[in-house]
């Protein structure tokens, strides 16, 4: 990504006299640049406004501007060589800007999210994070992974190791404690001197050791020796559904995520990414929204990437691999006219972009090798670079609607868009080694727009890295399975931390947040039903003291009475009680009259 701005936008303004099908160029004061733009992108641009979040989700005006944005159907013959009658080149030299003015940018409509396999606008059901684990997988993932692996075992060793939902619940609930307390061999969880009881108490390590030595995912009978992600694309599938599923922003990155792995047993499907902080892994192409939650991905597989995507003639003989792979990407998008997607240069092409617009209606910005831009007459890095730190310089196509900027930093960087241009120019700190302190240079709102929008899918990355699964295993998958994990886990608590902040409610840390889902994989098991004839007091509808969550405090098991010293009922207001019950560690009324203990292990 292109080093973030320090300082918000300055108050130089200009004006564009711009009359239907005629352009016009007013240069700013004391300054040689100017701008040029087409009626119809002007109209885009001047309706980025903070004030007209609800006029931009109106139908009318959404069809008006998907009418404007594909004006011109795409066809395999298109030029993008700039036309002199309606190109403007602007360079602009450092200017000393000392007012700043907040500036306006386009909207980023906030709309409720929901995880489960069916779309949902609504998952307010309960404020009990632990409810977000029912939501990542449904029960037919977990039956079919317990099929494979008795279905595995079978065929390794002759007989079956008899899993059980239960028992590949509290296996994963074990891998998600493992990566938030991390030791440097599963064993010494059970060890004398480094015993961990909350994962000891919940298995034995043999038990664990034969799970995760038969743990499977796909019946090997049915390779067909084609798709080279068979062992782990049963789950990949029901995951992606999953991200789908959930309700989309308006603003997307693309771009890579790399899955650790330096074993030898998965072949080419490793991947070496020298610039990456992880080089050696399994290569994902991930489509995230600003926020960090995965929407779509793929595993990269060299030629067979594409095999199950559908392109069009003109896709396949004019776009590259990072091309096809950011169409493959947005396909998925469930409302396309308006949105806008981010890539750096490893996906950028001017075809690309303008294929974006005028077949889906998609806006998109993103950096730009020099040699994929067509020739265009573009000012040297070196004789920009003599302008100083903060110059640069513009040319537009009005044509094809597009425009590129390039902009001197620390060093020449080429971005080009199709809705973004450089104005409004405002102002960044940058150190001044000659002076010996920070000085405010220009800054074109393409850059800015670029840094803004750009950190999707490595925030998704860096939630990840804080508590990854680390499932160490000779089998490649084993690496890819916690992956996945990690990536539900993370959507889970960005969709449960979205959905507080609309209640106006406080939500956790993603650590207590990923304790809990544990805790409710690991102790979840079968409800029993009991009837509650005696009068129901009055609840606590908010409490102060966190409550164990619905799939521990509901399962029936060893929910035993204890005499402890008296305290505060943790369920009804007035109540004051000895009795306290020991697998849920609160107490709890139990009387002829109020009986707080049975209702608090019986309802929801």
């Amino acid at each position: 990504m292109i080093p973030p701005s320090d300082s918000e936008p300055s108050d130089v303004e200009n004006d564009d006299n711009i009359e239907e099908g005629v352009v016009s160029r007013i240069a700013l004061d004391d300054s040689s640049s100017c701008r040029t733009l087409s009626p119809g992108l002007e109209e885009f641009l001047n309706g980025f406004d903070d004030d007209i979040d609800e006029e931009l989700a109106s139908p009318s005006l959404l069809n008006n501007c998907y009418d404007t944005l594909v004006d011109s159907p795409a066809t395999s013959n298109i030029s993008l060589e700039p036309s002199p009658s309606v190109v403007t080149t602007s360079v602009q030299s450092p200017r000393n800007i000392s007012t700043v003015q907040p500036q306006q940018s386009m909207p980023s409509p906030v709309t409720p999210l929901g995880i489960s396999i069916r779309r949902t606008r609504n998952i307010r059901n309960s404020n009990d994070p632990s409810t977000s684990n029912q939501k990542l997988w449904n029960e037919d993932l977990w039956n079919h992974i317990v099929e494979m692996t008795n279905l595995y075992s079978m065929q390794k060793q002759g007989k079956s190791i008899n899993l059980t939902v239960k028992g590949i619940k509290s296996f994963v609930g074990i891998e998600i404690l493992m990566g938030i307390v991390s030791m440097s061999a599963y064993a010494d969880y059970w060890a004398q001197g480094t015993r961990f009881a909350p994962i000891t108490d919940a298995m034995s390590l043999k038990k664990y050791e034969n799970i995760r030595g038969n743990l499977h995912f796909s019946n090997n009978a049915e390779d067909d020796h084609v798709d080279r992600y068979f062992k782990i694309r049963p789950v990949m599938e029901h995951l992606r559904l999953n991200c789908l599923a959930i309700e989309e922003e308006k603003s997307y990155s693309i771009d890579e995520m790399m899955v650790p792995y330096k074993g030898k047993k998965a072949g080419s499907r490793r991947q070496y990414m020298p610039k990456k902080p992880t080089k050696w892994g399994f290569k994902f192409f991930v489509r995230a929204g600003n926020s960090g939650i995965v929407y779509d991905f793929f595993a990269y597989d060299g030629s067979n990437s594409f095999d199950h995507a559908e392109f069009t003639e003109w896709e396949n003989n004019y776009l590259g691999i990072g091309g096809r792979t950011v169409i493959k990407l947005c396909k998925t998008i469930k409302d396309k006219p308006m949105s806008t997607v981010y890539f750096d240069n490893w996906f950028t092409s001017l075809e690309l972009i303008y294929h974006l617009r005028n077949a889906y209606g998609i806006l998109s910005l993103g950096t730009i090798r020099k040699d994929r831009l067509r020739g265009q007459n573009i000012v040297e890095d070196k004789v920009l670079k003599k302008k100083g730190r903060g110059s640069y310089v513009m040319i537009s196509d009005n044509k094809n609607k597009l425009s590129i900027v390039k902009w001197v930093d620390n060093d020449c960087v080429n971005l080009a868009s199709s809705y973004c241009g450089e104005e409004p120019v405002t102002s960044i700190l940058r150190y001044n080694k000659d002076v010996r302190e920070k000085r405010p240079v220009s800054c074109p709102h393409i850059i800015k727009e670029y840094n803004k929008k750009m950190g999707g899918v490595d925030k998704a990355d860096m939630l990840i890295s804080l508590y990854r699964i680390a499932l160490k295993s000779k089998k490649w998958y084993m690496n890819i399975f916690s992956h996945l994990i990690d990536i539900s886990l993370n959507n889970a608590w960005l969709v449960y931390k979205r959905e507080m902040q609309e209640m106006g409610d406080n939500s956790i840390p993603l650590k207590r947040f990923r304790i809990q889902i544990a805790d409710a994989l690991i102790k979840s098991d079968t409800r029993i039903k009991i009837v509650i004839d005696s009068e129901i007091p009055a609840e606590i509808t908010k409490p102060i003291v966190p409550r164990p969550p619905p799939e521990m405090r509901l399962d029936g098991i060893n929910h035993l009475p204890d005499i402890d010293t008296q305290g505060r009922c943790r369920l009804c207001i007035k109540g004051k009680t000895m009795i306290k019950c020991l697998k849920c560690d609160v107490r709890l009324c139990l009387t002829q009259k109020k009986k707080c203990f049975l209702q608090f292990h019986t309802q929801k």
